[in-house]
């Protein structure tokens, strides 16, 4: 059996992986991903993230939602087909693949393809995809980054045609070959809503089931009220607070809920979207000391290593929050600790972006959040209706709310629903992380006309609350 010698080894090529493999070649270790997919990516590329947001942005360019509110609902909108979308979709992971295989290229990070499994703490056996050789690796440092996948209960006929997992038509199992005009999500979470969101666009009849009385509980509760009644404006019927009895495929092959409550929908497709499970199995933990925790994450340190010295986890492999943004910085810092570089201060703010539609994004506290703790606050509010670009674009649906301490006036929390809030985000997530206050938004001059300007129109609602000049809701 050929063996191959590293510094560094990550196991997986989704966000982590490649961004550890990547620092760590940088830094001039001999670095290399194993992969069991042909392709570059990992989940994050092709069946998670950039897929379903690529799908997204389709919908809305094919359907001109966003032009809807200029000039109305009674133009001939096209009638968009699955293969269209399939193919926009295509031609983005194309190009993104394109971009990380030359990335690894220029930094001599070689990619190995095969399953892995660990020999011992420092010995991977890895096999072929192709004809089951064998191969192995041995590395000074190694990551795991092999994500997660759908989580598939025996009581649920998945079929991937219509009856489908949270990887939906992304998935490589997928034989569907239209659209659904119809559609039952199961599960009420971020892929949920997300995707229920989006056929709801096509003018998919969308029903979302979930066991909870309110969803998305880690956002604020005033956003998510919102939110919700956005998506029943779009005809979203949801069905909270019931537990499914059953799921089925009828003989006239649609898809049939049974509720707890004796309701019963049926649908052209099912989405089952509750829960993913961590790509561990076929590792062979065993062999190692790395332990693993609640849900079959990984436990690790502040430095994301295992247990087992010189073995890291990251991504969506040590649970929350599972984001592409966090699994990449994860991974980067694991490879700097492994090779004993240090490395800034890691800020403690993270950004949270849901693609619904609307979008949504918050960083920092929530109301609710606040009150528990005793801190004394104050808010502002401005309302997309109220922004001059947000009426140039065609976009009245929104509001930001920024959170600020009542005395210190520090920015503790900022809550954006509406267009483009994933990018806007990012201006409250800088003064955080720098400790500025609402008056920076105050002191400040931004471009007009501009979505942005709605961080001003905020701070100066919350500093006429503060001086109790106003108690006008702008929701």
């Amino acid at each position: 059996m050929k063996t191959l010698q590293y510094d560094f080894v990550s196991i997986g090529s989704g966000p982590a992986g490649q961004r550890a493999a990547v620092q760590a070649a940088k830094e001039g270790a001999r670095a290399a991903i194993v992969d069991r997919r042909p392709r570059v990516g990992g989940v994050s590329l092709h069946a998670g993230t950039v897929p379903s947001k690529s799908l997204r942005e389709a919908i809305l360019f094919y359907t001109e939602f966003r032009q809807r509110p200029i000039y109305g609902e009674s133009r001939n909108y096209h009638q968009v087909t699955l293969t269209e979308l399939v193919e926009r979709v295509d031609k983005v992971l194309t190009h993104e693949m394109a971009i990380m295989d030359n990335q690894l290229r220029r930094n001599h990070v070689d990619l190995i393809s095969g399953e892995a499994s660990f020999v011992d703490a420092r010995s991977l056996e890895v096999k072929s995809i192709d004809d089951d050789s064998l191969r192995r690796i041995e590395a000074k440092n190694i990551l795991i980054a092999t994500g997660t996948q759908p989580r598939w209960p025996d009581e649920v006929p998945f079929d991937q045609e219509v009856i489908f997992d949270s990887n939906f038509i992304f998935s490589t199992r997928n034989i569907r070959a239209e659209l659904p005009r119809s559609l039952i999500v199961v599960g009420g979470g971020v892929i949920g809503t997300e995707y229920a969101c989006i056929f709801a666009t096509l003018g998919c009849q969308v029903y979302v089931v979930d066991t909870r009385k309110e969803i998305l509980g880690f956002l604020d509760r005033e956003i998510t009220q919102h939110l919700l009644g956005a998506m029943e404006e779009q005809g979203i019927q949801l069905l909270l607070g019931t537990e499914v009895a059953h799921i089925a495929r009828t003989s006239e092959n649609r898809g049939r809920v049974e509720l707890a409550n004796g309701v019963i929908l049926e649908s052209d497709a099912v989405l089952f979207a509750v829960g993913r499970t961590p790509c561990i199995e076929s590792l062979h933990l065993e062999n190692t000391q790395v332990k693993v925790g609640k849900y079959s994450t990984i436990s690790v340190d502040e430095n994301f290593e295992t247990d087992e010295p010189g073995v890291y986890a990251a991504g969506d492999v040590i649970g929350f929050p599972a984001l592409s943004s966090t699994s990449s910085e994860q991974g980067r810092l694991a490879a700097r600790h492994a090779l004993g570089i240090p490395s800034h201060r890691r800020s403690p703010l993270l950004p949270f972006a849901i693609y619904t539609i609307p979008e949504i994004s918050m960083v920092g506290k929530t109301e609710a959040e606040l009150t528990v703790e005793g801190i004394p606050y104050v808010k502002g509010i401005a309302p997309y209706r109220e922004n001059g670009k947000a009426a140039i674009i065609g976009t009245t649906t929104g509001a930001l709310k920024l959170l600020f301490h009542k005395h210190t006036r520090k920015l503790l929390g900022a809550h954006v629903m509406g267009e483009l809030a994933s990018e806007l985000i990012h201006v409250a997530l800088v003064t955080m992380s720098l400790e500025g206050t609402i008056d920076v938004f105050v002191d400040n001059v931004f471009n007009s006309p501009t979505l942005t300007e709605i961080y001003k129109a905020a701070a100066l609602n919350g500093l006429n609350r503060l001086e109790g000049k106003t108690t006008q809701q702008f929701f």
